[in-house]
């Protein structure tokens, strides 16, 4: 396992490109002026790297080397930030370059120094010129994975006129630092993805559309979480020694981590089998059809939970493949040929998590959303393509178009205006609150009148029988007779 870290720097050096990071000097204006348009342009760190469109504002502090060259906690003092809790100007501290890694250098300055981003001078006395510290990666020596804040690597020639300020007149330098997505005639995109995981599955079949229509215009590049254990848990792993292995999916479900690994391979193969570049457009991009094809069909193909040979697994896979048009002698070559350098390329690749994008060589911040990293996507190119109006406004090309459209509908094609709705809706519920209430009314008054109808006709039929009562004659018993009741 240790002996993994250093390789890591090798390969990342293939596959990380430098990201052009810019410094603003806001105060004191007698500095600004001593750079072209009051700005430093220099190379970010491929590890902590910030958001695009991130800017950060702070106070620029610079301690001297007590003789360890910045690389040892207590070699350098700083002062705290300005300002309190609520209102405090953060430290963007300034180390020279030399003695120990980036990575060690900036993770000193977070950690213990409590910066928000480190400014690296290059080495004292160093000839390079800021287009060429541009072109130079600060290389991650397998620990940044620790560092989360931005660092940005400048020349001698304007890191020395920085610290020259700050030795003379103090911390008193306020700068803007600024990270924004670089304009290209091709925008690139790389996406880490785990095959059979939810959330890689739901945005490659959602981006499809969007990666077809964009074509040859987006070099989308595909990369895959593949990383080492220290020995092989719960079938993760294809090896023994648990160098290759990939998250479970479905964790107590059939599908294991091994069965993922496999499934990186094969996609990869496809991938490098059948994408293409079209000559006629302007620094075109890797695309290919059937490989998008097949991500947004394989979910629902070879489910995990399927049956027989429909199910997530090497047959079903193939035989997806087959069906799109691949190549499956150039697919299987690549299977038998390839796999262990695809699988060592693919661990030594890795981003900040297994779910990761950056556009334009910037980490993307945001949803896995599909329109809104198209809106990312399009503002990466130096001139807008008609293809991003496509599907950024599907409907419309614009609001004056749109509006123009509406204007010219015939009147029974329109739809009803929400307004109309919801005075209807209102108008509704009037006439059935009315109508309630005047229904409680009449039987109310119907109840009344029928109890009283009642109440009238008992009277009257008790008043007829009194009156024949008192009517009556009274009758004689024949069987009387008077002289028996005299004594």
């Amino acid at each position: 396992m240790v002996l993994r870290k250093p390789l890591a720097v090798c390969v990342c050096l293939a596959y990380v490109a430098s990201t052009v990071a810019q410094i603003k000097v806001l105060h004191p204006k007698s500095l600004s002026q001593k750079f072209h348009r009051a700005k430093i342009d220099g190379s970010t760190a491929a590890f902590g790297t910030p958001y695009y469109g991130e800017r950060i504002t702070g106070r620029l502090v610079y301690g001297e080397s007590k003789g360890d060259r910045w690389c040892r906690e207590d070699d350098y003092d700083i002062p705290p930030p300005l300002g309190d809790k609520e209102r405090k100007l953060p430290n963007i501290i300034v180390v020279r370059r030399g003695n120990c890694s980036f990575v060690t250098k900036i993770r000193i300055a977070e950690e213990e120094k409590d910066a928000v981003a480190v400014i690296v001078v290059d080495t004292l006395g160093s000839s390079r010129t800021p287009s060429e510290i541009q072109r130079v990666i600060m290389a991650d020596d397998g620990w940044g994975d620790n560092v989360k804040v931005p660092s940005i690597l400048i020349s001698d020639k304007e890191g020395s006129l920085l610290i020259d300020e700050l030795r003379k007149n103090g911390n008193n330098v306020i700068i803007e630092l600024a990270w924004d997505v670089r304009k290209e005639t091709t925008v690139s995109m790389d996406f880490w993805i785990t095959p059979a995981v939810e959330k890689s599955i739901s945005f490659l079949r959602e981006y499809s559309h969007y990666a077809k229509t964009l074509k040859h215009k987006l070099d989308f590049r595909p990369h895959y979480w593949i990383f080492s254990l220290p020995r092989d848990y719960k079938d993760l792993c294809i090896d023994d020694d648990a160098t290759y292995c990939a998250l479970d999916p479905d964790m107590a479900g059939s599908t294991t981590g091994k069965d993922v690994v496999e499934e990186t391979v094969r996609q990869l193969c496809l991938w490098e089998k059948t994408a293409i570049v079209d000559h006629n457009v302007e620094q075109s991009g890797d695309y290919s059809a059937i490989w998008w094809d097949y991500v947004d069909q394989l979910p629902n193909a070879c489910p995990m939970d399927g049956k027989g040979n429909k199910v997530f697994g090497e047959e079903c896979s193939l035989g997806l493949m087959k069906k799109l048009g691949a190549d499956m002698k150039q697919i299987q070559e690549c299977l038998t040929k390839d796999k262990e350098s695809i699988l060592e390329r693919e661990r030594l690749s890795h981003a900040w998590s297994p779910l990761a994008m950056r556009i334009n060589d910037w980490r993307y911040s945001g949803p896995l959303d599909p329109d809104l990293i198209t809106r990312a996507v399009c503002s990466g190119f130096e001139k807008r393509p008609k293809e991003c109006d496509t599907l950024l406004h599907p409907s419309k090309i614009d609001f004056e178009n749109d509006f123009e459209k509406k204007e010219h509908e015939p009147e029974e094609e329109k739809g009803v205006p929400w307004w109309i709705v919801f005075v209807s809706i209102i108008g509704a519920s009037i006439v059935v609150v009315s109508l309630f209430f005047i229904y409680r009314v009449w039987i109310a008054r119907h109840l009344r009148k029928a109890l009283r109808c009642e109440l009238m006709a008992e009277m009257k039929q008790q008043m007829s029988t009194d009156d024949d009562t008192a009517n009556a004659t009274p009758q004689t018993n024949p069987e009387f007779n008077p002289n028996d009741a005299q004594m």
